[in-house]
């Protein structure tokens, strides 16, 4: 409440509103079909260059309207927030919506940078912050977290599948408070792989495969070249108190 009312107060103070204003909300509706339309000619031309279109439109819908959704700021309506959510996270082919809440809008915004309660550091993949542990092949991290973030959307897509089915992500419960909410996620995390995987269904696999893996690449770098450097910086840790017990 004491953030909230500081939040308010600022943007009282500079004379504008907490909400994206209407050019926001039209480069989303631009994105959605600018992206569906790069897909589209994507897979009928076969063209290397509107792969590269499209990964940089699902890396937009990423950073910009699915993140600004997430956390009821993309509108002053609670149901268009709901939709432009989830509707973003199918279109980028990354969490569920349920997975994301937990993982970045409690977790990353409470537990900041904490070990285990914050996991958007990807440890054990790499291990970057003091309460994190050393492990033998974290001194090679420099080398192959290139790879990795040439596949970050891939990967986050595949871990959201994992904890949907687990119905837990690190210390944390998925619960699903809302009637239909656990059909919802599975759905959406169904669609993601749909809308991602489709022009396997009207290419060769090998034609498919390098659209898709250059979409992804391009994607995933945009996406998690911008994140590290915002969020994997020195001094950024939470000193919330810890729950005895975690759960969401």
């Amino acid at each position: 409440s004491e953030v909230k009312r500081e939040v308010v107060a600022h943007f009282e103070v500079k004379g504008t509103h907490w909400k994206a204003p209407w050019t926001h909300q039209l480069t989303f509706v631009l994105n959605v079909v600018f992206q569906l339309a790069s897909l589209y000619y994507m897979v009928a031309l076969r063209s290397p260059l509107l792969a590269v279109i499209h990964g940089l439109l699902r890396a937009l819908m990423v950073v910009r309207s699915t993140h600004a959704a997430s956390h009821f700021s993309f509108s002053r309506s609670p149901t268009v927030n709901r939709w432009v959510y989830r509707i973003g996270t199918v279109m980028i082919g990354l969490w569920s919506p349920t997975v994301w809440d937990l993982q970045h809008v409690v977790a990353h915004h409470i537990y900041t940078n904490e070990w285990p309660y914050d996991s958007d550091s990807a440890f054990p993949l790499k291990s970057i912050f003091p309460n994190q542990r050393r492990l033998w092949f974290h001194k090679y991290q420099h080398i192959y977290m290139w790879l990795v973030y040439c596949l970050t959307i891939p990967f986050v897509m595949l871990n959201s599948l994992r904890e949907t089915v687990l119905g837990h992500q690190m210390l944390w419960k998925i619960s699903y408070l809302l009637p239909g909410a656990m059909i919802e996620s599975y759905a959406c995390t169904f669609l993601c792989f749909v809308y991602l995987l489709c022009p396997f269904y009207f290419l060769p696999t090998s034609v498919a495969l390098s659209l898709v893996f250059l979409s992804s690449v391009v994607s995933s770098l945009f996406f998690s070249l911008q994140f590290v450097v915002n969020h994997e910086v020195d001094g950024i840790v939470g000193t919330v108190e810890k729950p005895d017990t975690p759960g969401a």
